[in-house]
């Protein structure tokens, strides 16, 4: 099972804050999916994201 992120997560992953994470969402920066109210990243899709040079996160 593929292994899924909060918002917390990604952001002690990154050393960002939570308010930056919402932000790259926001923007589009970094892939996530709404799972019943609760904002969530696939670990592997955030990794690839960023090992491709994607838009700066």
């Amino acid at each position: 099972m593929e292994k899924l992120l909060t918002v917390k997560e990604v952001s002690e992953l990154f050393g960002v804050t939570q308010t930056t994470v919402r932000r790259w969402v926001m923007e589009d920066t970094i892939p996530s999916y709404l799972i019943g109210g609760a904002r969530r990243f696939s670990y592997y899709e955030v990794i690839n994201h960023v090992k491709k040079g994607a838009k700066k996160v």
